[in-house]
């Protein structure tokens, strides 16, 4: 089955809702399934927006044995990406997509990238976080 890597939008209290069962329908969310911890890492190093592109510590959220987590995506990435001019994605998708950890055509990365934009671009505009949910 692999891992399952949601990307959504919410505010704290939008975020206690997020559970085992994945990231309710009422958020803004891009179902990334393959592009998660480590693809975002290689993602935010690309885009000069750190190391990790997740803030660090414990997940905000968890199931027992974290069997699923919820981790908060840094302002620099989400800033980075909601900036990411048409020119800049495209050349990222094609970086993404020869690396070891993206098993995707460059197409395919750049319409996620293009989502990941737009979802970073509606947390700036209403003063929301950008969240990365995981299962195994």
């Amino acid at each position: 089955m692999g891992i399952l890597s949601d990307y959504f939008v919410a505010s704290p209290k939008e975020l206690r809702a997020v559970s085992a069962r994945g990231v309710p329908k009422a958020l803004s969310q891009v179902d990334a399934k393959g592009f998660g911890l480590v693809p975002l890492s290689s993602l935010a190093q690309l885009l000069d927006a750190g190391e990790d592109g997740v803030e660090p510590g414990d997940p905000v959220r968890s199931g027992g044995g974290y069997a699923w987590f919820v981790l908060k995506l840094t302002a620099e990435v989400v800033d980075a990406l909601a900036a990411l001019p048409d020119g800049a994605l495209e050349k990222t998708s094609k970086a993404m997509a020869s690396t070891e950890e993206v098993d995707w055509s460059p197409k395919e990365v750049r319409a996620l990238l293009e989502r990941l934009r737009e979802l970073a671009r509606e947390a700036k505009k209403a003063k929301k976080a950008v969240y990365l949910w995981t299962a195994t």
